[in-house]
């Protein structure tokens, strides 16, 4: 009896073993399934022809929507603005910078300048002292990202070019008061003051502009030695150029590094310091700059599509500026001495003259690129020395990536970058 028992025992768990792994295989298959969809939908972009290194872009831009949705379900839940919920997701998976990495001649400290947090990337083993320095600002909508986020770009441009960098990324107040006390204190780093220079990307390209434009007016300081502009956001007037409107046929609204309302959610907080509707509304629409100022206002003939070279309107070019629109007029009248502030868009600046030298980068898909190459102009029409690289098959968030996200494109604009700056010290 007692060997029957045991035998029936061991029937009935036989006899069930393979339901349960039937149970498990399903298991598996149905989280497989929805991993495999998952990745094929956040990976499933828009990818124009001539643009580089497409696979590594589709991982790129697929974080990024992850991010974008991470951020978009915080705000649902808790109610938070999406530039704030974007913000905090992002600064929720970025690492701390190390202080310093295997293989690197670079120690990174954080500290405060003028009472703004920057981190310092210095040389452990400085070959000169009252040498050069580079003050770098970095990119983020003028909003969100940190120096952690560019750790890896930022020490890798200290290191190549054996100097301090000084990084941070805040609104134009802090940043001009940076520089200004690093101009004011240089001898306390071991730099020259003569020798400092500033860049940035992006947002950060447009403050670096406009601090290298104040430093300029500030006489009891030293003319900043260059600026370096990464793909920068010069103007607010116009977000219908003809990069734009080409950037719009590839990529759609919500295609793209960054989409249409993001965008203009973006401006909206920087602007205002809050998400308002009507204006990212506003702005989606291209009406925040009234027909008036298209007629009279002095600085419309910086934002004019003609001044876009003529081969680079032929991919999707459908419309010239909206000089006909009436536009927002309230809000013109709110918010239209903010838009030809130098400070927030430095190609509002009456007078280029006798900036420093500078580098500026702009790329082919990339909705920003009409605003570097607008800069570009004014800055040669005022007898400004420059040096302007265009990277067909880029696009914004080219340079800044590190492994996996290293694009041939990027790793070019680097060595130019990195060139221009030995060239200008």
């Amino acid at each position: 009896m007692k060997t029957t028992a045991n035998a029936s025992t061991q029937t009935s768990e036989n006899t069930t073993r393979p339901t349960n792994h039937g149970t498990g295989l399903v298991c598996l298959f149905l989280i497989g399934s929805v991993f495999i969809g998952t990745t094929a939908f956040y990976l499933n972009v828009p990818i124009p022809d001539g643009l580089q290194n497409p696979w590594q872009y589709r991982l790129l831009t697929g974080g990024k929507r992850v991010v974008s949705d991470m951020a978009a379900f915080q705000e649902l839940a808790f109610g938070r603005p999406y530039p704030i919920s974007l913000r905090n997701t992002v600064e929720m998976l970025t690492f701390p910078s190390p202080s310093e990495v295997e293989g690197s001649n670079i120690l990174c400290s954080i500290t405060a300048i003028a009472g703004v947090k920057v981190h310092l990337y210095e040389p452990i083993e400085r070959k000169t002292h009252d040498g050069p320095a580079l003050i770098f600002l970095h990119g983020g909508g003028f909003f969100f990202g940190s120096s952690d986020m560019w750790d890896s770009l930022i020490r890798r441009i200290a290191e190549e070019l054996d100097i301090l960098v000084v990084s941070l990324q805040t609104a134009f107040d802090d940043c001009y008061a940076v520089t200004k006390w690093i101009l004011e204190n240089a001898v306390g780093f071991g730099i020259d003051r003569t020798r400092v220079g500033i860049s940035g990307d992006s947002a950060g390209g447009t403050l670096a502009a406009a601090v290298a434009q104040y430093i300029h007016d500030d006489n009891t300081l030293p003319d900043l030695k260059y600026q370096a502009l990464i793909y920068p956001v010069s103007q607010l007037l116009d977000i219908e150029t003809p990069a734009q409107q080409k950037y719009r046929r590839h990529f759609g609204e919500n295609g793209g590094m960054i989409t249409w309302w993001e965008a203009a959610a973006l401006v909206s907080w920087y602007v205002l310091g809050k998400s308002d509707e009507e204006v990212i509304t506003t702005f989606m629409e291209n009406t925040q700059t009234p027909s008036q100022f298209w007629q009279e206002g002095v600085q419309a003939k910086f934002v004019n599509h003609t001044l876009v070279p003529e081969e680079f309107t032929m991919d999707g070019y459908y419309s010239p500026l909206p000089t006909n629109r009436e536009g927002n007029v309230k809000l013109w009248s709110d918010i239209g001495s903010t838009l030809l502030d130098p400070r927030l868009c430095p190609l509002m600046r009456l007078n280029m003259s006798n900036l420093p030298p500078a580098f500026v980068a702009t790329c082919e898909f990339d909705a920003m690129r009409d605003n570097g190459i607008y800069y570009v102009k004014r800055l040669e029409q005022d007898d400004v020395a420059v040096v302007w690289k265009h990277y067909e098959g880029g696009f914004h968030g080219v340079f800044g990536p590190s492994w996996p996200f290293t694009f041939k494109i990027g790793e070019q604009m680097f060595a130019d970058y990195i060139q221009f700056i030995k060239s200008h010290w």
